[in-house]
C-alpha cells in the first residue's frame, strides 16, 4: 500500500470515518419533522409502535407469553412492585447496580402500562423516577452509572409523558439536565478526549 498513490482512497476512508454531530436544535427539528410535531413517545418507540404492541398483546400468543413473563416479575402482586423505591446505594464504589435496577423497574412498569393500560404501572414507574431524581447525584465519578440512570429516567419520562403531572415533569426534566447532562462537563477526562 502506497499512501501517495492511494491518496483518493485514504480521503474516502477518512470521510466515511468522520462523524459530524448535528447540534441539539437540528436533532430536535429533524425528530419533530419525522414524527409530525413535538410528540411523545419518541425515544426508542412511537405511539404507533405502542399501538402495535397493544394489539399483539391481545392477538399474538407468543407476545402475550412475553408480557406474562414480564408480569411474573413486575405485576402489582409481586414483591418488586410492593417494595420501596430504590435508594442511593454505592456498592464497590459504584451506583451501577442501583442504576440497572432503575432501568429494569422504570422500563418494565412503563412498558406494562403502555401495553395493558393499567395505570398502577404508570404510577409505580413515576414513583420510582421521582425517587431516583431525588438522589444527590447519579454518581458521575463512574459515568456509566450516570448514563444508565439517565437512560432509565429519560425513557420513562418519554413513554409516560402524557400521564405525568406538570410537577413530575419538572422534577424529572431538572434531574435529567442537572444529574445527567450537566454531569458530563468538561472537567472529566473523557469529555476532552475527542
Amino acid at each position: 500500500f502506497d499512501p501517495l498513490k492511494n491518496l483518493t482512497s485514504l480521503f474516502r476512508v477518512a470521510r466515511e470515518m468522520m462523524f459530524v454531530r448535528p447540534d441539539s436544535v437540528t436533532v430536535l427539528q429533524d425528530m419533530q419533522q419525522h414524527l409530525g410535531g413535538d410528540v411523545h413517545p419518541r425515544v426508542m418507540v412511537t405511539e404507533k409502535d405502542f399501538d402495535t404492541l397493544q394489539q399483539l398483546y391481545k392477538t399474538d400468543s407468543r407476545y402475550k407469553a412475553l408480557v406474562t413473563k414480564l408480569l411474573s416479575s413486575y405485576s402489582v402482586n409481586t414483591t418488586e412492585f410492593k417494595s420501596a423505591p430504590l435508594t442511593y446505594t454505592i456498592t464497590a464504589n459504584r451506583l451501577l447496580n442501583t442504576s440497572n435496577q432503575a432501568l429494569a423497574r422504570i422500563g418494565s412498569w412503563s412498558l406494562l402500562y403502555r401495553v395493558t393500560g393499567d395505570s398502577r404501572y404508570a404510577d409505580r414507574a413515576i414513583r420510582e423516577m421521582e425517587a431516583v431524581c431525588a438522589f444527590k447525584d447519579w454518581h458521575p465519578d463512574h459515568f456509566l452509572d450516570t448514563g444508565v440512570m439517565c437512560a432509565a429516567v429519560a425513557s420513562g419520562y418519554d413513554w409516560l409523558y402524557d400521564w405525568l403531572s406538570p410537577e413530575s415533569k419538572k422534577i424529572i426534566e431538572d434531574a435529567i439536565i442537572e444529574k445527567g447532562l450537566r454531569a458530563s462537563d468538561n472537567k472529566r477526562w473523557w469529555s476532552r478526549s475527542h
